[in-house]
């Protein structure tokens, strides 16, 4: 029997194309994959999200069941993480740095790549416990220098590691450009913060305050060469002060406050005119024992024509020395801020001269810039200006009162919400009372501790020195300004003379302030009287054409119902003829109610008051209101008996409200609920007449007193018109209280005269 004989070439071909097709598939995918890298590397601004999602792209087809990528940290001799994905909470903790001396530091060094089983022979440590069958490591290479790993973990054998490691280290490339691409981008970035930093120091270099100038360019200068500590002394005598610091506790910028000139590294710097190197132990000398810099420490000198004004110290935690272009850097740095430091104290006296003009001028300004009827706008403004220009803690000003015995607070700054008073007795307070008299200031170094004040020995309020000023306009005394600051100050002469050249110019302020407030008081008084003329002109035009119209139109209706009359007598019509008489004669009785309306609105209102007992009239106007509608309306009466009779033309105040409760009546076709009541409120005497209607819109109600205005399609919009005129006859006041689909209120108002309670012998009430 012979054994099978050699593959027949024609069967062995579509199995070569097979593979051969496979084969082809797997390097397309793996070209496509890494195209799309390569494109994801282009795009990547942030290395965290490059890698994300290049191992996305990769993960499909490399087969990996983690990854993770390491970069070399010489300094420290190890491989740092910066990317993993897919590993155990106990691998990722341990992986965080893994030492050069290791597998994967070979494959950094050989820059060969290497595929090993799991748990890896020889290897040690987190290297034994790994959640994978196989490895692939792959160095990453970036100019020919090795900048890291790729550290693949599979959970097939190591067939499946190596046939993914061409794939790998090709997307390795990649991922070692980009590393590199990112390291040389923040070198740039460095580079460009130190010429920002120079710039900005240069610009900042024109602040003419030592304090803030050297502030805001240490909290600068900390940020770009990572210094977490700095401070900033300038040299007086045989001293270093500290100026300003950034980052010191409290205990480290308390002990540093004053220190030696020849100590520590500050004091070395300056006598060196170099910057000095040290370490946060020795930085400040054997006289300060606070540990205030636990890692290294530099000083340069604050140089000015070749002199050292100061020096600025910086130190940072950790171990990492600072480097040559660190020096350099801050030495230019100080060199810039010595000389504006030097600026600075050359104009120093000059701004102390000019400080008193330039702080009158600007208050002078401040206080004439305010519109004149915002008084207390005014005043605010001048108290933070007055702080401001003393550099005081507090400022307030005090108005005297109308009859001149007491000063109360009007504006302040720098005092408590809740002050120990508000008001100043000035029988109580002879500083205050003296300064008013001679119209001079006076002051005191603490006015709790001054027998002359009102405060003396009061324990709630602070403890301050006090200056008091007077505020005159137009010879009177209007006031006093007082400015308060830390116990035992004394106020000098530039002070009071700001104070008093504010103190002139906001009483002309206060002046203004009146009389432009009497100026608008006038006005609206005027435009009030202007408006009741024109009203009044108005309301007579209305009445005499209405008087004219109602005559000329109720003859014609005579006419017309005496021959409506006499037609249906004599023609005594039926259907459609019957209907036809029935709308004339509907029509023209509506006519009739028009003519009897502008009637009304026409006939002078002049009310003849005699005292009248209000809740009997205004029940029985309600009553002949809701007569009709017996059933429909529910009517309910608070009327208090215990009100006084009230002054009134009972004729023309029924009349008022009737109009209101026809009108209440007819916001309810569908019936509801009326309910009136008369009381007595103060020195008035007060009639609400509610409904359960459905309300007045809003934008009508501003509307329904005025004649003519309505809503309804047969009303003349004379009632509510006629109702106000006769309320306000009587000296009145009606108001209206509506809300949407809750029925509306109308409230009239009576005054109660002093004699409307004397009316029992009076004929007409018995």
């Amino acid at each position: 029997m012979t054994g099978p004989g050699p593959p027949d070439p024609a069967e062995r071909a579509p199995l070569d194309a097979a593979r051969t097709i496979a084969d082809l598939s797997r390097r397309n995918a793996q070209l496509a994959v890494l195209a799309r890298v390569a494109e994801l590397a282009g795009e990547a601004t942030e290395l965290p999200a490059f890698f994300s999602r290049a191992s996305d792209v990769l993960r499909p087809v490399a087969g990996y069941a983690g990854l993770a990528l390491f970069v070399v940290d010489e300094g420290a001799g190890e491989l740092v993480r910066i990317h993993s994905e897919g590993g155990t909470p106990a691998l990722v903790a341990g992986s965080e740095r893994m030492p050069l001396a290791s597998p994967l530091g070979d494959v950094v060094r050989e820059r060969i790549a290497r595929v090993a089983p799991v748990p890896v022979p020889g290897a040690a440590g987190i290297l034994e416990a790994l959640p994978f069958r196989s490895l692939a490591w792959v160095p990453l290479v970036a100019r020919s220098r090795g900048v890291g790993v790729l550290a693949a973990g599979f959970d097939a054998g190591t067939e499946a590691a190596a046939a993914a490691v061409d794939l790998l280290s090709a997307a390795g490339a990649h991922f070692a450009s980009a590393i590199e691409s990112h390291s040389l981008l923040g070198d740039l970035r460095r580079r460009v913060g130190e010429l920002t930093l120079l710039v900005d120091v240069a610009r900042a270099s024109t602040q003419l305050d030592p304090v803030l100038l050297l502030e805001g360019a240490l909290r600068r200068v900390c940020a770009t060469v990572g210094a977490q500590v700095a401070a900033a002394f300038l040299r007086d005598g045989d001293r270093l002060l500290l100026l300003t610091s950034v980052g010191l506790d409290p205990a480290c910028a308390e002990a540093l406050a004053r220190i030696g000139a020849a100590e520590g590294a500050p004091g070395e710097a300056i006598a060196r005119r170099a910057a000095v190197r040290a370490d946060g132990t020795s930085a400040f000398g054997a006289r300060v024992p606070h540990r205030c810099v636990d890692g290294p420490v530099i000083a340069v000198p604050l140089l000015a024509k070749a002199d050292a004004a100061g020096a600025l110290v910086f130190g940072r935690s950790g171990k990492e020395p600072y480097s040559d272009g660190d020096v350099a850097l801050l030495g230019s740095i100080g060199a810039q801020l010595g000389m504006a430091v030097d600026a600075a104290r050359l104009f120093a006296d000059v701004r102390r001269r000019l400080s008193d003009l330039e702080a009158v001028h600007a208050l002078t300004l401040r206080v004439f810039a305010n519109a004149p009827g915002d008084a207390g706008a005014l005043l605010r403004d001048a108290c933070r200006e007055l702080t401001g220009a003393l550099s005081a803690r507090a400022a307030a000003v005090f108005l005297t009162s109308p009859a001149e015995s007491t000063l109360r607070l009007a504006a302040s700054v720098g005092l408590p919400e809740k002050p120990g008073g508000l008001a100043v007795d000035l029988r109580l307070d002879s500083l205050s009372a003296e300064v008013i008299r001679t119209r001079q200031p006076l002051q005191t170094e603490d006015m709790t501790l001054d027998p002359r004040s009102q405060l003396f020995g009061r324990g709630d309020v602070p403890h301050l020195a006090l200056l008091a000023v007077p505020l005159v306009a137009r010879g009177h005394v209007r006031g006093v300004v007082y400015v308060g600051d830390e116990p035992g100050h004394r106020f000098g002469a530039g002070e009071i003379a700001v104070a008093n050249a504010l103190a002139g110019a906001l009483g002309i302020g206060v002046e203004n302030a009146e009389l432009y407030a009497d100026l608008r008081r006038s006005y609206a008084q005027l435009a009030r009287a202007q408006q009741q003329v024109v009203q009044g002109e108005r309301l007579a035009a209305l009445g005499e054409l209405s008087a004219i119209v109602a005559h000329e139109v109720r003859n014609p209706l005579g006419v017309i119902f005496n021959s409506l009359g006499s037609l249906r007598r004599l023609v005594r019509p039926a259907g459609d003829a019957r209907m036809l008489f029935d709308i004339v004669e509907e029509e023209a009785d509506r006519l009739n109610r028009i003519v009897g309306d502008l009637l009304d609105f026409a006939r002078p209102s002049t009310p003849e008051l005699r005292p009248e007992l209000l809740g009997r009239v205004v029940e029985d106007a309600v009553g002949a209101a809701v007569a009709q509608q017996a059933g429909r309306i529910e009517l309910v009466r608070e009327l208090d008996p215990a009100l006084p009779p009230v002054a009134m033309d009972a004729r023309l105040v029924r009349q008022a409200v009737l109009n209101v409760a026809v009108n209440a009546v007819q916001a309810m076709p569908r019936g509801g609920r009326i309910t009136v009541r008369a009381r007595r409120e103060g020195d008035g005497a007060v009639v609400e007449i509610e409904d359960t209607g459905a309300g007045i819109p809003d934008e009508v109600r501003e509307r329904i007193f005025e004649p003519f205005f309505t809503t309804k399609a047969s009303g003349t919009g004379l009632g509510l018109a006629v109702v106000r005129r006769i309320v306000e006859g009587h000296g009145g006041e009606v108001r209206v209280r509506s809300v949407a689909g809750a029925g509306t209120t109308f409230t009239l108002i009576f005054p109660l005269h002093p004699d409307s309670g004397a009316v029992e012998n009076d004929p007409v009430m018995r």
